[in-house]
């Protein structure tokens, strides 16, 4: 008698099985890749978005440098100035390049630049539906809070720091980097030679009063009738009231009156400095007051130097010269002292932050 094995349903399963399994396998691995693929291509479109933030913060940094360096040309030729005509008493002020560098760079170019629209746009990319836009804000040292470029009012005493923003755009999907540029204070690197002194521009013992009016009223001994000179007292007046914490500023009437004074003064405006006849009355030092007027009220002592723009007398008043006279010649405080760079470098470039 024959056995009859049905084996043929066993192996048609077997197939089956097989194929749905290697099916499977397959499509999980298609959808692996079509996964792969769609995380290099988001990959590739995050970094181009990277890039074309990057490309744009980078035309705008020439711009900004561009700036500054015009700035330094407009430092460099007041360096100049100041060193061909060293009795310039701006060029001794402390912030006086920064006030020259802030103006060309902030005042004159970088205001108006980011005033132009809230946000400059740049679209000039190969890659399709792609832009950058810029948000520039500035501080100073002083203060860690940046504020909008367009609002900010720089102090001439620190450096400036200006931050742009970019934002990288393509078909809506963005990343933001930013960058700081520090620019320097020159000042900080200026070396005056010492012209920084405290001690007051114009030194003299001489006796005499200076005048540039003449006058009907007879002059005391030893006053001198010099216009130039008073002319050149200016300087140092300005310099004196350009640095008001170095020198004895008089915003008023100056009386000498029954008291013995010594010291430097200057005299601010147009004012009248009278010296009180009486034997306590005197006077030692130097007065720069070129635009007010000395009046003598009776016999005072004077043992130093007034100058003066003019000259009256009240009564028979006249000066006691207690000390020997001389000829007068001003001195120039800033002769051969030079003004000059150390090593002066603009600014400084910080490394791209990703916000």
């Amino acid at each position: 008698m024959k056995h009859v094995h049905q084996e043929h349903g066993y192996a048609m399963l077997f197939v089956i099985f097989t194929t749905v399994l290697i099916s499977i396998i397959g499509l999980g691995l298609l959808t692996m890749n079509a996964h792969s693929l769609k995380t290099s291509k988001n990959a590739e479109v995050d970094q181009a978005v990277y890039y074309v933030a990057e490309a744009g913060l980078n035309v705008e940094l020439i711009k900004i440098l561009d700036f500054a360096a015009l700035a330094k040309q407009f430092v460099d030729k007041e360096l100049v100035d100041c060193n061909s005509n060293p009795s310039n008493s701006h060029c001794f002020d402390t912030n006086h390049f920064n006030k020259v560098f802030l103006n060309t760079f902030f005042k004159e170019n970088l205001l108006p630049y980011v005033r132009s629209k809230d946000k400059l746009t740049y679209k000039n990319f190969s890659i399709p539906n792609s832009k950058a836009t810029f948000n520039f804000t500035c501080k100073q040292n002083s203060s860690i809070l940046e504020i909008a470029c367009k609002d900010f009012t720089p102090t001439p005493n620190e450096e400036l720091i200006v931050i742009i923003e970019s934002i990288g755009d393509i078909s809506g999907k963005t990343r933001i980097i930013k960058q700081e540029i520090v620019l320097h204070n020159p000042d900080e690197a200026v070396d005056r030679n010492g012209s920084n002194s405290t001690q007051p521009p114009l030194q003299t013992n001489q006796a005499a009063f200076i005048v540039a009016d003449d006058s009907k009223d007879p002059h005391p001994d030893h006053t001198t009738y010099d216009p130039k000179f008073v002319e050149q007292s200016k300087k140092w007046y300005n310099h004196a009231i350009d640095n008001p914490g170095q020198f004895n500023l008089i915003n008023g009437d100056f009386n000498i009156q029954n008291e013995e004074i010594k010291g430097f003064y200057f005299v601010i405006g147009k004012r009248n400095i009278t010296i009180n006849g009486n034997p306590n009355t005197k006077f030692t030092g130097t007065i720069i007051a070129p635009y007010s007027t000395v009046k003598l009220n009776g016999n005072g002592k004077l043992c130093g130097t007034i100058v003066a723009k003019g000259f009256s007398n009240n009564g028979a008043g006249n000066s006691s010269i207690t000390c020997d006279s001389a000829p007068i010649e001003i001195e120039n405080p800033f002769k051969d002292k030079d003004i000059q760079f150390d090593g002066y470098n603009p600014w400084t470039i910080n490394p791209i932050i990703e916000m």
